[in-house]
């Protein structure tokens, strides 16, 4: 259960990352896509004590195409920026762990729901026998976005 209680946090922070800049439309359709896929897209993170700190490693997921993870740190990272006011002072409560990419597997598979046929992995599906990739739940390939002014 503390896993999809974190799973839940991230896709929070995620959502209202899109909602701080909802004057941007490619963050709105960000939120949309969000909104449409389930909580369990979300790797799990292992960590580790080491040199005193806490370290957070983001899983792998063989289904998983790259792409996704690279969408959830950017949002990440856009999240993070509301934490702080204009005269970057710190905003109340606790931030949000620091997390890298790690090598480490994630042995779940694809969730049950119909997701993007771009958010699962080219060489997973290759991978598939054919009749697997014919069941496999799937819907039309989305285009996520993210402006020049977003990305700074």
């Amino acid at each position: 259960m503390a896993n999809v209680t974190h799973w839940l946090q991230l896709m929070g922070r995620r959502k209202r990352a899109c909602e701080a800049y909802s004057h941007d439309p490619l963050m709105m359709a960000c939120l949309d896509f969000l909104n449409k896929i389930p909580w369990d897209v979300h790797s799990g993170d292992e960590s580790a004590h080491e040199g005193g700190h806490n370290q957070y490693a983001i899983t792998t997921m063989a289904w998983r195409a790259p792409i996704l993870c690279q969408i959830f740190q950017i949002l990440d990272r856009i999240y993070l920026s509301t934490r702080f006011t204009s005269d970057n002072r710190a905003t109340r409560g606790a931030f949000p762990h620091i997390r890298f990419v790690s090598r480490r597997q994630d042995p779940r598979g694809p969730p049950s729901a119909a997701l993007p046929v771009n958010i699962y992995s080219q060489q997973y599906l290759q991978d598939l026998p054919d009749y697997a990739v014919t069941n496999l739940p799937k819907s039309h390939a989305v285009t996520i976005a993210f402006s020049p002014a977003m990305l700074q």
